[in-house]
C-alpha cells in the first residue's frame, strides 16, 4: 500500500517520499523513480533489556535525522511499531503526523512496553487512521474521536489477462493468498478442503505464499492425504496470474486487518467464500451478493462454503461478477487515494 499510493501521488505532482529502515534489502514491490526512495537500516539486534533500550534511542535518533533531512509538510506512518517510533522521533519538529494501524490491534498481540507506547503517543498525532469501522471503535476507546479516520486499502489496479501457470494445467482451483502464519487459518482451509472431497471430483487447492508455518502444513498434507491436490509455491511475483485463472478463491484467517488478498480476487471476478473474522470481511463481502461468509473457524461451515460454490457454477457467475462491479465502484485507487490526499493535504495546509 505504501508503493501503491506513493506512485499515484508523485504522478499526481506531490514530492513523495518513502522511507524504509530494513537497509538496503531489495524491495518486492516496484516503487516509481518518481518517488525519492529513502533507506536506513534500523533493524539491527539488541541482546538484553539495556541493549534493547540503548538501540531504541539509536533508532530514534536515526529516524529524527532522516525525517529532518526530508523535510516534509506530513509525515504518514504505517504499522504500529513505526507509529510509535516516528511520533517519538518526530516530537518537537513541527512536523504532523498522521499514524495508521495495518492490523487488527484487539487481535494482534505486541509486547506490553509498545502497547503502553501506543496509548501514551498516539493522541500525539494528528490523525490515527484504521481501515475498518469495527477497528475505529478500538481506537475510539481512548482517543477523541475527532482523531479516528476510517480509511480502507484500496485495490491494486490488475494486470492484463496473462497465460495460466504451467502447474494448474486445466483442473480446476480454488486459490488461497497469506503469509503461511497461524493468522491466516491456512490449517483450518485443509481441514475445510479435505472434507469439501473435491479431490475427488478433480479439483485442486493452490496456497500462494510462504513463512513460518510451511513444514507444519505440509505434515498436515500429508495426514489427511491430500499429496498431489494441494501447491504451494512459495510466493510468487503475480498473484493476479493464478487469480485469473483460479475458479473460487477462498479466506481462512483467524483475523486480518484489511484483507487485500480478497480484495484482489474480487476484482478478479472470483466468488469468495470467507470467514468472517476481525476485522474486514465483513465490510468487503456482501455475504450472499458478492461472496459467501461464515463463522470465523468454523472449518464445517467453510468445507460447506467451497463445495457449495464448486458444484454451482451459476452461483460462481452471479457472484463473481457481482464481486467485480462491487470492488470497482468501493475500493478503487482513485477513490481511496483522494480521500488520504483530501486528509493529508487539510493536515499540511497547503496543496503541492
Amino acid at each position: 500500500m505504501a508503493a501503491l499510493l506513493a506512485g499515484h501521488w508523485a504522478a499526481r505532482g506531490f514530492a513523495v517520499s518513502l522511507l524504509t529502515y530494513s537497509g538496503e534489502k531489495p524491495d518486492h514491490y516496484t516503487v516509481p523513480a518518481s518517488v525519492n526512495r529513502l533507506r536506513i537500516n534500523l533493524l539491527w539486534e539488541s541482546a538484553g533489556p539495556a541493549a534493547r533500550a540503548v538501540s531504541e534511542i539509536r533508532r530514534r535518533r536515526l529516524l529524527r535525522e532522516s525525517i529532518a533531512r526530508s523535510g516534509p509538510d506530513v509525515i504518514l506512518s504505517f504499522g504500529e511499531a513505526t507509529n510509535v517510533r516516528v511520533l517519538s522521533a518526530a516530537f518537537g519538529l513541527g512536523i504532523p503526523v498522521v499514524v495508521s494501524e495495518r492490523v487488527d490491534p484487539r487481535q494482534y498481540a505486541v509486547p506490553r512496553s509498545w502497547h503502553l507506547l501506543r496509548r501514551l503517543l498516539y493522541p500525539l498525532a494528528r490523525f490515527v487512521v484504521v481501515q475498518t469501522e469495527s477497528v475505529a471503535h478500538w481506537a475510539r476507546a481512548f482517543l477523541a474521536a475527532s482523531k479516528v479516520r476510517v480509511i480502507p486499502n484500496p485495490v491494486r489496479p490488475m494486470s492484463q489477462r496473462s497465460e495460466p501457470p504451467a502447474t494448474i494445467g486445466n483442473r480446476r482451483c480454488v486459490v488461497a493468498v497469506g503469509r503461511l502464519a497461524v493468522q491466516k487459518g491456512f490449517d483450518l482451509l485443509l481441514d475445510a478442503y479435505a472434507r469439501s472431497k473435491l479431490t475427488e471430483a478433480g479439483w485442486q487447492l493452490v496456497i500462494l505464499g510462504d513463512g513460518p508455518e510451511r513444514d507444519s502444513l505440509q505434515r498436515r498434507i500429508e495426514q489427511l492425504g491430500l499429496q498431489g491436490s494441494v501447491l504451494m509455491p512459495g510466493i510468487v511475483k503475480n498473484p493476479e496470474q493464478w487469480l485469473q485463472h483460479a475458479q473460487l478463491f477462498v479466506l481462512s484467517s483467524r483475523f486480518e486487518g484489511f484483507p487485500n488478498a480478497l480484495l484482489e480476487a474480487m476484482q478478479c471476478g472470483l466468488p469468495v467464500a470467507a470467514f468472517d473474522c476481525p476485522s474486514g470481511p465483513g465490510e468487503i463481502v456482501r455475504h450472499e451478493q458478492t461472496g459467501l461468509l461464515v463463522p470465523a473457524g468454523d472449518a464445517d461451515a467453510l468445507a460447506a462454503a467451497i463445495t457449495r460454490l464448486a458444484n454451482d457454477a451459476g452461483l460462481r457467475q452471479r457472484l463473481g461478477s457481482a464481486a467485480a462491479a462491487d470492488v470497482a465502484s468501493r475500493f478503487s485507487l482513485q477513490q481511496i487515494a483522494s480521500m488520504w490526499e483530501a486528509l493529508l493535504v487539510g493536515v499540511a495546509g497547503r496543496t503541492r
